[in-house]
């Protein structure tokens, strides 16, 4: 374990814990075992002078014994997980740590964006300790946008206790927790600029949940960079519902573009992501110029976002296809002026409704 700081943050001259960087990522690792977990302790200033050292855009804690589960063990009564909960978790949340992922119960458990509770799970008061208690999924009830470090901004609390076995015992009723499931699986970390989205995997590979992070302070020094493959990823969202007859508009925006660079958002009806035929719009950075692609909504700057609007499209006669019914798979494309190759974001889909 790095105990000097090779790999980033602050020496810890112990592998008991320790912390790292991964792209612009900062780990965290406590020991809840056979480390001092008191507030003020070894452990505490440790970890109190790396989440104030380092620069990264987004911090990750993660150690053994999860501070909120009601799966198989129980986080109002083992000692380990209640004084993780009440001395560390106010350290995390003040140094605006996003995402903390623990084990020790056999399930997958996971809150949403809340801040501030330390107490007993009966303790708990949407009201009161909830930032943000929807899905968090961009295609759902909204990405959980936070602005980091800042105090305020909430953490979820993950239990990723499943991915060697379930276990039976406890009801999976913690009321702080908005997914519980009882299921093999792991989870999926995947970091880009402004953007932090967490999967669920089943031992199947499906996927059983999802919840994105979307800080617009992040991932300025990647998007600033010059070429391609210096973490810059778009990041798509839905404005509206996609309905024909709401008369209110509904947009697909691409986020966190980057100025000098050409780009296409494209689109198809009933068909994968990346398969044709597809259609979109141009977006073109400054100095560069590309004819628009057939069927296309024309070309328009690159400013940092792009939308495509749905509604105005609905009455092009290329796009016929679009009925009730019809799914829409997007995704943008873009490459740098200088650079080989191209990256194309997630894909993002939506089903046209009535």
């Amino acid at each position: 374990m790095p105990t000097a700081g090779e790999a980033g943050g602050v020496p810890s001259t112990t592998e008991a814990y320790y912390s790292f960087d991964w792209a612009n990522v900062h780990f965290i690792c406590l020991d809840s075992f056979g480390s001092d977990r008191s507030e003020g302790g070894a452990m505490w200033r440790w970890a109190k002078l790396d989440l104030s050292s380092t620069t990264q855009d987004w911090i990750i804690a993660f150690w053994h014994h999860a501070p909120y589960s009601k799966g198989s063990r129980d986080s109002d009564v083992e000692v380990p997980m209640t004084e993780m909960r009440k001395n560390f978790l106010p350290l995390l949340e003040d140094y605006g740590v996003s995402l903390v992922l623990g084990g020790h119960s056999h399930s997958y458990e996971r809150t949403g964006l809340i801040q501030g509770h330390y107490g007993s799970s009966e303790s708990f008061d949407p009201q009161t300790h909830g930032i943000d208690l929807g899905d968090g999924r961009p295609e759902g009830d909204g990405a959980y946008t936070i602005v980091s470090p800042t105090p305020a901004a909430g953490s979820v609390y993950a239990v990723a206790g499943s991915s060697g076995q379930t276990s039976n015992g406890g009801n999976l009723d913690h009321p702080a927790m908005i997914v519980s499931e009882r299921e093999l699986g792991s989870l999926l970390l995947d970091a880009a600029g402004s953007r932090l989205k967490v999967t669920f995997l089943d031992d199947a590979g499906a996927e059983l949940d999802s919840f994105t992070f979307m800080d617009p302070s992040a991932g300025s020094t990647f998007c600033d960079a010059p070429i391609d493959g210096q973490g810059c990823v778009a990041t798509l969202r839905p404005q509206g519902l996609p309905s024909l007859s709401s008369g209110l508009p509904f947009r697909v925006q691409a986020d966190g573009l980057r100025t000098q660079s050409l780009g296409l958002l494209l689109y198809s009806f009933n068909a994968q992501s990346r398969p044709g035929p597809f259609h979109g719009r141009l977006c073109l950075g400054s100095g560069t110029r590309r004819t628009p692609p057939q069927n296309s909504g024309g070309s328009v700057p690159c400013t940092g976002q792009f939308t495509v609007d749905f509604e105005r499209l609905w009455q092009d006669p290329n796009h016929a296809g679009l009925i009730p019914g019809t799914t829409v798979h997007c995704q943008y494309w873009y490459r740098d002026a200088v650079a080989q190759g191209s990256t194309l974001t997630e894909g993002l889909s939506f089903t046209v409704q009535l």
